[in-house]
């Protein structure tokens, strides 16, 4: 722009010079779709300033008619940029919510059964994380009851009481998901077993400890080490089973599935 400007001074005729600073309004409106409004609006308003302070030594024939043009092109580019803006941002985030949605449980905001599709390679059903996976399977003890004795939104309650609680423990890599009910998958990445194990008695010592405001609580965990030659479904079945054998011999505990 001042590169123009610079040329204008050194013109013996300047009577274009009015269409090329129309040609740098438009210019600015390119400029503007991939730059944020706010700083668009500022930018924008240079190149008017430009033209006053530029006029104070290159002294336009047609000074006033670039100024009532330029005015309407500003407010107009700002108008229009302003609209498109908005109108992107709604888009946009629609759209992040309808992909939230899809892998969210709408109850706990914790990510539901349909995450999995995002982690495991769809042709052969292993995970597709390149590092040590231990699957952990937990459910609410005697849940049912919860929901007899206090009503079924108590239960919601304790449904989004626990999922946060767990989740709290865990790493931005990690993964929590409500398979369905009450009963939950724990995918811990980059984990040893006995790293899995630590962290599994965290939460079911957290669980039975904490106040959620309704009743007392405990989980059951089933927990299995991921072995790279088993589908995910293999995994998560061995979990599932060291799960039933906690609830069935005592509950409010972990089971290694290697233990059984």
């Amino acid at each position: 722009m001042w590169c123009t400007i610079w040329a204008i001074y050194h013109l013996e005729n300047r009577d274009y010079a009015r269409e090329g600073f129309i040609i740098m309004h438009f210019a600015f409106l390119a400029i503007g779709f991939a730059t944020p409004l706010k700083y668009h609006i500022v930018l924008h308003a240079l190149l008017m300033a430009n033209i006053i302070v530029s006029n104070m030594w290159n002294h336009y024939e047609y000074y006033t008619i670039m100024l009532a043009l330029a005015i309407p092109l500003y407010i107009g580019v700002v108008i229009m940029l302003w609209i498109l803006e908005n109108s992107y941002a709604d888009q946009y985030l629609v759209k992040k919510q309808l992909e939230i949605s899809s892998v969210s449980d709408e109850l706990t905001g914790v990510n539901n059964r349909y995450i999995i599709n995002e982690i495991i390679d769809q042709s052969t059903d292993k995970f597709s994380l390149q590092k040590d996976i231990v699957v952990l399977m937990f459910d609410i003890d005697f849940f049912k009851k919860v929901n007899d004795t206090y009503g079924h939104e108590a239960g919601d309650e304790i449904l989004k009481y626990v999922s946060a609680k767990i989740k709290s423990h865990l790493s931005k890599d990690d993964y929590i998901i409500r398979w369905g009910g009450e009963e939950f998958i724990v995918i811990l990445v980059d984990y040893a077993i006995d790293n899995a194990l630590e962290l599994a008695e965290k939460l079911r010592s957290d669980v039975e400890n904490s106040n959620n405001g309704i009743c007392p609580i405990t989980i059951s965990m089933g927990l299995c080490k991921y072995n790279k030659n088993e589908t995910y479904h293999q995994c998560v079945d061995k979990a599932d089973k060291a799960l039933y054998y906690a609830k069935n011999h005592g509950r409010n505990q972990i089971i290694n599935y290697n233990d059984l």
